[in-house]
């Protein structure tokens, strides 16, 4: 995506525009939420895969019809993979929900599970559907007004360039920012802060379990803006207030809010990370959004 006004970005466009016609791949939706990212908008394409998405929606792989419920295609091509793709995260979450402790995470059935139902990330309209079936609703306005202050910008295709030994490398970046508020009955104030957190080492919790995705074998997920903040919430109240978490009657007590804006949709692993967190402290209330929710193109 540096490249994008490029001759061989654009030779990939045209690749992509002769693959729609045959099938829609994860392949063909990954080209096609590139040039928007890119800020390069290609409406040709975005056509095509709406008129695409019309014929072959019945035998799409769950994946793709994920990727491209982000992207700006026509409202019929929308509501016909909202209509394949919500029954899934139905099905998904009442799965999900019937975890009756938290040694379902921490025993590896959660990585059993999303390995078994083989979707490594619902996407941003999917994952806000998903989320809301957890209990887990969009942040207000006016949160969502400050924290787009400080997240450089809503995406997948956010990064840095760095060198080392000589070469250059891409550092892929997903950023969070979130506000929080934390009270216990054992705490004379509430622990209180804001701020950005960023993908990076990963961050060994014993609170909260991170798993790895479908088709990404080698993946570390505790690396997440998302597991990072989260994890760093635990320990944080952990320390204030051993007493009270070291229950689940005392932190059933613990009380307040988080609220986060993710600059991209969270993959399965994060999905679970905010379902234990909110398994943890089921009195925090928790709101995420996370990536962004496209426009309709018109026909």
């Amino acid at each position: 995506f540096l490249y994008a006004d490029s001759p061989a970005f654009e030779a990939v466009l045209e690749v992509a525009m002769r693959e729609v016609s045959d099938s829609i791949s994860q392949n063909t939706a990954t080209t096609a939420w590139t040039p928007e990212e890119s800020d390069c908008i290609r409406e040709p394409l975005l056509h095509a895969l709406s008129k695409e998405v019309l014929l072959e929606v019945d035998s799409m792989d769950f994946m793709p019809m994920a990727t491209l419920l982000d992207r700006r295609l026509w409202p019929e091509s929308h509501a016909a993979m909202a209509s394949r793709l919500f029954p899934l995260i139905d099905d998904f979450c009442a799965r999900l929900l019937q975890a009756s402790s938290l040694e379902f995470w921490r025993g590896g059935g959660y990585q059993h599970f999303v390995l078994e139902f083989g979707v490594g990330n619902f996407g941003a309209v999917g994952g806000r559907y998903l989320y809301s079936k957890l209990g887990i609703f969009d942040p207000d306005e006016d949160f969502l007004l400050r924290a787009s202050g400080h997240v450089p910008r809503i995406g997948r295709m956010m990064a840095d360039t760095y060198v080392a030994d000589g070469a250059d490398f891409l550092r892929q970046r997903v950023v969070t920012y979130a506000e929080f508020e934390l009270r216990s009955p054992d705490l004379r104030e509430p622990l209180r802060g804001s701020g950005c957190h960023e993908n990076g080492r990963t961050y060994a919790s014993s609170w909260i379990a991170p798993v790895r995705p479908p088709l990404c074998p080698y993946a570390d997920r505790g690396t997440c803006s998302e597991f990072r903040m989260l994890a760093s919430f635990c320990d944080a109240i952990a320390q204030a207030d051993p007493q009270g978490t070291s229950s689940a009657s005392g932190r059933a007590e613990i009380s307040g809010f988080v609220r986060a804006l993710v600059s991209g949709p969270c993959c399965v692993s994060c999905v679970g990370a905010f379902a234990q967190f909110r398994r943890l402290f089921p009195a925090v209330v928790v709101s995420v959004a996370a990536g962004g929710v496209p426009e309709p193109l018109q026909p």
